[in-house]
């Protein structure tokens, strides 16, 4: 079986991110589909990128079929963390992304926060099976204010947001405001903060203006703009940012999910829709890796 899951990682990797041509990414998932087993319960499987993740039908089925997951993000990430940094991890799902940035800040830390509870059990177990004692899991949302809130499971991905006008599955679940956890924690700086929370995003943002405005970490963020206007419609993602501080906005040439160069977006007009935006400060343009902007500073 490890074979076989090596073989269809590999066979992905060369037909997502080596030899891209029209059709590559479906003929990929065809065969990894037809090579490995539906997942069904939790299985322990190798990544590209040098360790192990648990996955759940819940949560994972892509890094089973492929090895991988937003192969663009990761990039991104990788050239803006160093040693010693603090990487937040907003809606962390089973923690690939939380695994990955513990690889890269070392004695540095990384907080983790996933309130749906299958998921938050496989982050866990894969902090526990890569031995990251640099991460932090947290059991709980993140808004704008202390509250409970029900957590809707029955849709393709948990949201705090009901996009639904039946009654749907869902858990109550506790939400912690980020400026206060960074307070309890006596964490100061952060250095990179990534948010995936299917349209809570201005909440979660909202409930971070201290850092935002004294001390702004690097922002990546998805944008949906029809999760947008399912809640707190009144201001956007892209114009909270811009006002709070000296933000630029970028997108990646491509996709979050393919390794490109970023670009600067100007209007959010311009914004592919269903993808993340990456947030810089003047201060983080003169000091990142200038490799991963399509046009030098």
């Amino acid at each position: 079986m490890e074979k076989r899951i090596l073989f269809a990682h590999q066979l992905s990797d060369l037909l997502f991110n080596k030899m891209r041509f029209p059709g590559s990414r479906k003929f990929a998932r065809l065969v990894s589909t037809i090579l490995l087993p539906e997942l069904t319960t939790k299985v322990e499987v190798p990544t590209k990128y040098n360790f192990r993740m648990n996955v759940h039908p819940n949560g994972g089925k892509e890094v089973y079929h492929l090895g991988f997951y937003e192969v663009g993000t990761l990039n991104v990430i990788k050239h803006c963390l160093n040693q010693g940094d603090v990487f937040i991890d907003v809606g962390a799902s089973i923690g690939l992304m939380s695994v990955f940035a513990s690889q890269h800040v070392g004695k540095g830390r990384v907080l983790s926060f996933e309130p749906q509870s299958e998921r938050f059990g496989i982050l866990t177990s894969n902090k526990a099976l890569n031995k990251c004692q640099n991460i932090k899991p947290f059991n709980n949302g993140l808004g704008q204010e202390k509250n409970q809130l029900k957590l809707y499971t029955d849709i393709h991905s948990p949201s705090l947001v009901d996009h639904n006008d039946e009654p749907t599955h869902h858990e109550v679940v506790d939400i912690l405001v980020l400026d206060e956890v960074l307070e309890s924690e006596k964490i100061a700086q952060v250095k990179f903060i990534k948010i995936d929370v299917e349209g809570f995003e201005i909440h979660v943002l909202k409930g971070a203006q201290q850092l935002l405005k004294s001390n702004p970490p690097i922002i990546c963020v998805e944008y949906v703009k029809r999760l947008q206007k399912l809640n707190d419609g009144d201001v956007s993602i892209f114009n909270f940012i811009k006002e709070i501080n000296d933000y630029k906005i970028f997108q990646l040439e491509k996709s979050s999910s393919t390794k490109s160069k970023l670009i600067e977006v100007k209007n959010e007009e311009e914004l592919r829709d269903l993808d993340n935006i990456y947030c810089f400060t003047k201060d983080h343009l003169e000091n990142i890796d200038v490799d991963i902007f399509k046009h030098k500073w």
